[in-house]
């Protein structure tokens, strides 16, 4: 965090120079100050050590999450307010669906209540229009299945050891590529998309390691929130990233998500009391 932190430090002197000594935009603000935001709750001490016998399924599930994170995208930015709430509460019920047939297990009801406060804040943050895309929303109902599909194929292999949904390095560079493709040669800011591209590898890694610290010897419902949390997380600051327009609704959806994170610390935090004592 440290690292992220002193990189945006960094990047703020070298975009001043790129753009000839002009003052920085109140848009890089919003977009660095609304990920560091996001990442805060889950800060931790704790340096996290991979196994490299894990590697090679790490790979596969970050690559799988890049692509159904790319679906969630483009079905949030095309549909209706009602189609998008619906299909981001799809992904958790799916999954705490699936697991409670499959291996007895439920989701806490305060873990589902973070994950509809983060839901909330990535509805002002990307804010929804009034048309339906039928063809974006089945996508996105796919991309649900996939993740949840997911979840259940590491629970019941016993990957335990690391978080089932978090990005890896590879994971994080993809992404980067996903959003550098889509910018078609107009990045947002003249200048700046290798920063822009650099710095989400960062706070995409970032998160990840804090995410997987987290949930490393935690409840499987906690792997399921935290992993939808974590969706929440790297959608949100991608859209933050590479958008033009930044504004202060959006800035609360950023606020809204940090509570929700919040909330998981806390939760996660009370059921690792309760299995130690």
């Amino acid at each position: 965090m440290l690292i992220a932190v002193s990189l945006e430090a960094a990047s703020a002197t070298v975009s001043k120079l790129l753009i000839e000594h002009k003052p920085i935009d109140e848009i890089l603000f919003y977009r660095y100050f609304s990920a560091l935001l996001i990442l805060t709750p889950f800060i931790d001490k704790t340096v996290l050590k991979f196994s490299a016998r894990i590697i090679v399924s790490h790979i596969t599930r970050s690559i799988l999450m890049v692509g159904t994170l790319h679906l969630y995208i483009e079905a949030l930015k095309y549909t209706d307010l009602a189609t998008a709430t619906a299909l981001l509460f799809t992904y958790p019920i799916l999954t705490g669906l699936s697991a409670r047939i499959a291996f007895s297990e439920r989701i806490e009801r305060k873990l589902y209540g973070s994950a509809l406060t983060s839901s909330v804040g990535v509805l002002l943050i990307f804010q929804p229009g009034d048309t339906t895309n039928v063809e974006g929303s089945l996508l996105a109902l796919a991309a649900a299945a996939t993740l949840s599909l997911r979840s259940l194929t590491d629970r019941a292999l016993g990957l335990t050891d690391i978080s089932p949904l978090s990005i890896s390095w590879i994971g994080a560079a993809l992404a980067a590529c996903v959003f550098f493709i889509r910018f078609d040669g107009n990045p947002p800011i003249s200048g700046l998309r290798e920063i822009n591209i650099i710095l989400f590898c960062i706070f995409s890694l970032t998160a990840s390691v804090m995410i997987t610290y987290v949930t490393s010897k935690g409840h499987w419902s906690e792997y399921i929130t935290f992993g939808y949390w974590q969706i929440i997380a790297t959608i949100t600051i991608s859209h933050i990233f590479f958008n033009e327009e930044v504004n202060n609704v959006q800035l609360l959806g950023c606020i809204v998500i940090f509570l929700s994170g919040i909330i998981l610390r806390m939760t996660g935090a009370q059921n690792k009391n309760k299995k130690s004592s």
